[in-house]
C-alpha cells in the first residue's frame, strides 16, 4: 500500500493559477486595517445552488481577535498582560 499524496501549491502559486481566476475564486480587498497594501484572498470552491458564499470582509489581521478568544478561555486582562510580558502570547 502506498501513501495517498498530492501536490500542494504555495499561496503565490494558488493566486497565480489560471483555474482559480477562471472559476472566480479570487476576492480583492483594498485598505485593509493593519496592512500596507491591497490583498487578494481565495474564496471557497463550494457553490450552493450555483452561487458561492459571499466574501464581504477581509481576514482578520494578526492578533485582532486575541482579547476575545483569550477572554472566552477565562483569561482576564491582567492574565493576558502577564503572559504577553513573559513572551507566551
Amino acid at each position: 500500500m502506498g501513501v495517498p499524496a498530492g501536490a500542494i501549491l504555495t499561496v503565490p502559486e494558488v493566486l497565480a493559477h489560471p483555474q482559480i481566476a477562471d472559476r472566480g475564486l479570487l476576492a480583492d480587498f483594498a485598505a485593509v486595517p493593519g496592512v500596507d497594501q491591497d490583498i487578494q484572498v481565495v474564496r471557497t470552491g463550494v457553490k450552493l445552488d450555483g452561487a458561492a458564499p459571499a466574501v464581504d470582509s477581509p481576514p482578520p489581521v494578526l492578533g485582532q481577535d486575541n482579547a476575545e478568544i483569550y477572554g472566552d478561555l477565562g483569561l482576564d486582562a491582567a492574565a493576558r498582560e502577564a503572559l504577553a510580558a513573559d513572551g507566551v502570547i
